[in-house]
Formats: C-alpha cells, structure tokens, sequence
C-alpha cells in the first residue's frame, strides 16, 4: 500500500509541479513587467 501512495505522490509532483512552475514563471513576469508599464502611462511631471 506504501508504494502505491508514493506512486500517487510522485505522479501529482511530475503533473502539476511543471504546471506550478509555468504559472509561477507567468505571475513573476507579469508583475516584473507591470511598474514599468505604469510608469509609461503616468505622465511625467
């Protein structure tokens, strides 16, 4: 029973941890990449 909780455990790690990792890549660049948007819409002073 053990091995198959760990075939369980290991199959969810190689599904959703690529997943997790592309969407954790997308939310990071997304917000790099907001204070410099903002900054060009702000009108200078």
């Amino acid at each position: 029973m053990p091995g198959v909780v760990l075939h369980v455990l290991l199959a969810w790690l190689v599904i959703f941890l690529p997943l997790g990792g592309a969407w954790c890549l997308l939310w990071w660049f997304d917000r790099a990449a907001a204070p410099s948007s903002t900054d060009r819409d702000r009108p200078a002073k």
